[in-house]
């Protein structure tokens, strides 16, 4: 995906100076972009939600990043910031965007 052919992320304004994307992955209601600082979800319609419309955490904060295996044409992108269920956050996918995730999560565990 790239910033032009996508219509979650219509502007990048949520980067910081100097920030570069490394990897990014469109999903259900939302994209995963990894940045070279942390990892950002973009939900759909961001721009109307003020608290949870751009998420993201520091590399730091990140404890584990997983891949599920394709259900019913969906797979997960998991990501964990503690050992707790309720510290992971999910983003579903198009299961044939499979080799896409997975090179967007070798990205963020470079980065762990």
């Amino acid at each position: 995906m790239t910033n032009s052919d996508s219509s979650e992320i219509d502007s990048l304004d949520w980067l910081e100076a100097g920030e570069v994307v490394v990897a990014e992955l469109s999903g259900a209601g939302a994209s995963l972009v990894a940045t070279d600082r942390r990892v950002v979800i973009v939900r759909e319609r961001a721009e109307f939600r003020s608290r949870n419309g751009v998420r993201s955490w520091d590399y730091a904060r990140i404890a584990h990043v997983s891949l599920s295996p394709p259900m019913r044409g969906q797979a997960v992108i998991v990501i964990r910031t503690g050992p707790y269920p309720w510290q992971a956050v999910t983003m579903f996918f198009d299961s044939r965007m499979r080799a896409e995730a997975a090179r967007v999560i070798g990205q963020i565990r470079k980065r762990l």
